[in-house]
């Protein structure tokens, strides 16, 4: 039968031991820190990943580890001693000279892990600031660590206070309402284009965000003849299937092109997914075609010298001066409150931490002492001294022995606190 393990266990479970703070440690790379090339060494699909994760599991035998692997990060969450041995085993794995590891991949350690996984939960530190597609890939990894047993009370409860401060940061930066309105825009031209949209043609190029967005939008405005394109045929199926729109494999765009109207484009793609060699081609074999194209994305799927063909209209961001200036301005205050926010809850968290932590330190001193007098006694009864007197002798010696240090220190301390101290005291005992 499973046990559900309440949010004040698991920060128990933290707190319990000073030094579990400084166990948390983040490895990995990103595309900050390297290329694709790179980072395609370490992309495995699910059933290989989960395989990678018990075996790091059973090599260290690890209770807490958690793997996010996307196309644009790969890294380790795990609560250990010695990181560098983990890194060791990747690079091992993974056939990697560790020496060259170091050069891309990093590393976070106790409250800096929390505040680069809060980041990344909360689409911070993605290559679109603020995507949402990271939230289900974090989930997918929680439920990774779930089936292969690496998720302890203490892990899970820092997975959950991260996607916690993640979802806050999302809700007040608001950092959604640029691409739902670039959506729009582009939707509201379209329609000024053609004065009948449900008889146009569209493609819509992508599965991300912005890509649903255009998808919702166009449903509203009664696009009826709506295929949507991606690279992974089941991303474009899942984004088109809602609206009876159909899907395609992105390379098999050029078979629909001498009945396609219009292609709005909005990926996350480092190249360019529309040369003007290949939309030369199309216009060359489709003469009686005239394309208009929104290139949505950041940087360019379109270059921007398909503009120049006599058969295309090619419509970017460039074309939405104000938007994009007032996006740029909401995308740095978002990103300036987010990092407020998450310094705020990691002092506050820090904070429980250290607390708990004294806690735990304060429970183990009085416990022994107890322990101490405790034998003490056992050892006076069975020598047969009476119990009345035993037990009265015991009461008195262990108040004495729990409160000895704290009143010396009081006496010691002449300062100008003092009166301070007092009132923390009388406060703190209820006297």
């Amino acid at each position: 039968m499973d046990v559900e393990i309440s949010d004040k266990e698991h920060h128990s479970a933290f707190t319990s031991n000073p030094s579990t703070w400084q166990d948390l440690h983040v490895l990995g790379c990103s595309y900050r820190t390297c290329g694709l090339d790179t980072r395609g060494a370490f992309h495995l699909p699910p059933e290989q990943n989960l395989l990678f994760q018990q075996r790091l599991s059973d090599q260290f035998d690890l209770e807490d580890l958690l793997i996010l692997n996307t196309c644009n990060r790969f890294e380790i969450y795990v609560f250990c001693k010695h990181p560098e041995d983990i890194l060791c085993f990747i690079a091992q794995y993974f056939k990697q000279k560790p020496s060259e590891l170091h050069d891309y991949f990093y590393h976070h350690q106790g409250i800096e892990a929390m505040r680069h996984g809060i980041s990344v939960a909360a689409g911070t530190d993605s290559m679109v600031f603020g995507e949402p597609q990271i939230s289900g890939q974090f989930k997918t990894a929680y439920q990774f660590a779930k089936q292969v047993d690496t998720l302890s009370p203490k892990l899970d409860y820092c997975y959950n206070h991260m996607i916690r401060i993640a979802k806050e940061i999302r809700r007040k930066t608001q950092m959604d309402v640029c691409p739902a309105s670039i959506a729009s825009h582009a939707v509201d031209a379209l329609k000024n284009q053609f004065s009948h949209i449900c008889t146009q043609n569209i493609v819509i190029i992508g599965a991300g965000h912005t890509a649903q967005l255009l998808a919702e939008h166009l449903s509203q405005a009664g696009a009826k003849s709506v295929t949507v394109a991606n690279r992974k045929l089941t991303k474009a199926q899942a984004l088109a299937n809602p609206y009876n729109y159909q899907s395609i494999d992105l390379q098999s765009l050029d078979q629909h092109m001498a009945t396609t109207n219009c292609i709005i484009s909005a990926t996350s793609a480092k190249d360019a997914i529309i040369t003007k060699a290949w939309m030369a081609q199309q216009c060359e074999k489709y003469p009686e075609q005239n394309y208009i194209l929104f290139d949505l994305a950041a940087p360019f799927d379109i270059e921007p010298e398909v503009g120049d063909l006599e058969a295309v209209q090619l419509v970017n961001l460039d074309h939405f001066p104000d938007l994009i200036q007032k996006f740029r301005v909401q995308q740095t205050q978002a990103a300036h409150l987010a990092a407020q926010l998450i310094s705020q809850h990691l002092g506050q968290f820090n904070h429980q931490h250290h607390i708990g932590s004294t806690i735990s330190k304060l429970r183990k001193k009085v416990h022994s002492i107890a322990e101490l007098e405790l034998q003490k006694s056992v050892l006076q009864l069975q020598n047969g001294a009476a119990a009345d007197q035993v037990m009265a002798e015991f009461s008195r010696k262990l108040a004495n022995k729990i409160l000895h240090e704290p009143t010396v220190s009081m006496h010691q301390n002449q300062g100008q606190d003092t009166a301070e101290l007092i009132h923390f005291v009388e406060k703190l005992f209820q006297l």
